[in-house]
C-alpha cells in the first residue's frame, strides 16, 4: 500500500471562487491518484483544511476502488469558522473516510506542526501544494520522501 500524504497551504482566492487555477489543480490531483493506484491501493492522508487538501480527499472519496482515505485532523474544531458550504462538504467526506485520526484535542500553537509531522511521518509519497509555512517547508525537504507537486 503506497501512504500519500497531501500537503498545502490555504488558497484564499479559491475560496472566493475566483480563477481557474483550483480546476487545473483539481484535474492534477485526480489524474495524479488514479495513475498511482493502478499499480497498487493509495492509502491518502488528508489533514482537510480548506483548499487542495479538502479537494484531493473530495477526489479520493469520489474515485473509490483502490483509494483509500484517511482523515488526520490537526484538532476537533477545525471547521468551525468556516462557511456552512464548507462545513457540509467537510463532514461528508469525513462520513466517508476510512479513518479519522483526531491529533490534539484542541487547537493550540503547534496543533498544524504536529499534524503535518504526523503526515509527513506516516506517508511514503507527499502530494505538495505549497507549504503553509518554513518550518513545514523544512520538514518536507529533511524528510527524504519523494514529492509530487501539483
Amino acid at each position: 500500500m503506497l501512504k500519500v500524504a497531501v500537503i498545502s497551504k490555504t488558497n484564499e482566492t479559491w475560496l472566493k471562487g475566483e480563477g481557474i487555477e483550483a480546476d487545473i489543480a483539481f484535474e492534477k490531483i485526480k489524474l495524479a491518484l488514479i495513475n498511482l493506484c493502478r499499480e497498487e491501493t493509495v492509502w491518502l492522508i488528508s489533514p482537510m483544511n480548506r483548499g487542495i487538501e479538502t479537494m484531493a480527499a473530495e477526489i479520493a472519496v469520489m474515485l473509490g476502488g483502490n483509494i483509500k482515505l484517511e482523515c488526520a485532523l490537526p484538532f476537533e474544531e477545525q471547521a468551525k469558522d468556516w462557511s456552512e458550504s464548507e462545513r457540509d462538504k467537510y463532514f461528508s467526506i469525513i462520513k466517508r473516510c476510512e479513518t479519522e485520526t483526531m491529533i490534539t484535542a484542541q487547537k493550540g500553537e503547534k496543533s498544524e506542526k504536529y499534524c503535518y509531522t504526523y503526515l509527513v511521518n506516516k506517508a511514503n509519497l507527499i502530494m505538495l501544494g505549497e507549504a503553509p509555512n518554513e518550518d513545514i517547508a523544512e520538514l518536507i525537504n529533511n524528510s527524504g520522501k519523494k514529492v509530487i507537486e501539483i
